[in-house]
């Protein structure tokens, strides 16, 4: 972005999920603007999910660098004396791109570039994130051109792709831009020495249970039972039928009890569940409320979620050998898939092992008491998200889901916005 009237440079985060622009101090000097202008004395903060900023507020002139043209409006900003907890890397600030409802100005940055003209009264946006092979970049025109060029990258028809209503959360102006979304993950079990153990001794128990059924008619019509008896040996008889209906019973107990016992050890977790989820480009990970991560943790790692994976902080870190074993999580919006698989979000964590010896990877799951589902980088790099400022979303899959084989649908688009 340029800012202010010497068209100082700055690298910003697009980040959809907040909608405040604002600069570092240490990168922007307003006194050596002359179209600066301060707009309160008062100190104003902003609060993010995990940490915030502080500064004075102002506007000036305020360009996003785009092909043929920047789009230039003038713009609220805040230049930020303090930053708590927000590691901005080699970013210079941020650019807010969610809906009014969460900004702290009295005009966004969305609403500006419509107020001026820009998209002839349908702007829409799209972001291309990318791995560290390529280079991302943001897409700000039509809504037509836009959903063209996102169809067009992907390889993905526009009629086929997911078509999303923004929802309004608690009723208020939009401010997030929140979908509906199905998720689940189907997990598998892991056999072990105890479920072994468990299921012979089951066995075992079966069979004796059979024998004494099968046998038990027999046992007490054989030849030698007498016809007639006196008190003493009919009394001893009846103790005999008691004494084996009790043996029975054990047995019958310790048999369900066995049964029980398999069925909690080798039960499948699994996780389904309709969400209401957030799609963020300034988060990097898949954020989780509290009530479904360790459900949604269970089903995806199964028995080695314990002994190999561990909440640092918000950050699920796991080890890196079991991603493979791993089941991913399925995401389904408007009747479209997205695959999630642990091998294709794991990063390695430097200078981090678990249990002494395993390298550590961020797991790209992450958990926080928020009311709703955030979904990052993980997720917005299979796919390309059309916003349109009128309320909806398109969402274009980047993989396709053909059967049992995942078949890339993703096209190179080389021209840069």
């Amino acid at each position: 972005m340029l800012i202010g009237s010497h068209s100082q440079h700055f690298r910003m985060i697009f980040d959809t999920g907040s909608s405040d622009l604002w600069v570092s101090s240490e990168k922007f000097s307003p006194s050596v603007s002359d179209t600066w202008q301060l707009l309160t004395t008062k100190p104003v903060e902003l609060i993010y999910g995990q940490g915030l900023v502080q500064g004075i507020l102002g506007s000036d002139e305020s360009c996003v660098l785009a092909e043929p043209e920047p789009l230039c409006v003038r713009q609220e900003l805040l230049v930020a004396t303090t930053v708590k907890d927000l590691s901005l890397g080699t970013f210079d600030g941020l650019l807010g791109l969610g809906l009014p409802g969460i900004s702290h100005a009295r005009q966004d940055f969305l609403q500006s570039l419509m107020k001026a003209g820009y998209g002839n009264g349908h702007l829409c946006f799209s972001f291309s994130l990318r791995g560290e092979e390529a280079e991302s970049f943001a897409l700000f025109g039509t809504c037509s051109e836009v959903l063209r060029q996102a169809s067009e990258e992907t390889g993905f028809p526009q009629q086929a792709a997911a078509h999303l209503w923004v929802q309004h959360f608690f009723g208020m102006q939009p401010g997030w831009w929140l979908v509906s979304a199905a998720i689940s993950s189907n997990g598998t079990r892991v056999w072990q020495g105890p479920d072994i153990l468990s299921i012979s001794l089951c066995e075992i128990s079966a069979m004796m249970l059979f024998f004494v059924l099968y046998q038990q008619r027999r046992l007490f019509d054989l030849p030698w039972r007498p016809r007639s008896m006196g008190r003493c040996r009919r009394c001893l008889w009846q103790t005999c039928h008691i004494l084996w209906d009790f043996l029975q019973g054990i047995f019958l107990i310790f048999l369900l009890t066995c049964a029980f016992l398999i069925l909690v050890t080798v039960a499948v977790h699994t996780f389904q569940s309709e969400v209401t989820a957030a799609l963020d480009t300034g988060t990097s990970f898949i954020v989780i409320p509290p009530d479904d991560f360790q459900q949604v943790a269970a089903a995806m790692f199964g028995a080695r979620l314990k002994d190999s994976c561990v909440v640092d902080k918000t950050e699920l870190l796991c080890a890196c050998g079991i991603a493979e074993e791993a089941n991913p999580l399925d995401i389904r919006m408007d009747g479209v898939l997205f695959r999630l698989h642990p091998r294709e979000t794991f990063e390695i964590k430097a200078q981090v092992v678990l249990n002494g010896d395993q390298q550590a990877c961020r797991s790209g799951f992450a958990t926080q008491a928020v009311p709703f589902w955030i979904l990052g980088d993980p997720f917005l790099r299979q796919a390309v998200v059309a916003h349109d400022l009128r309320g909806n979303v398109t969402v274009f899959p980047r993989q396709v889901k053909l059967d049992d084989d995942i078949v890339l649908a993703a096209r190179t688009f080389s021209k840069l916005s």
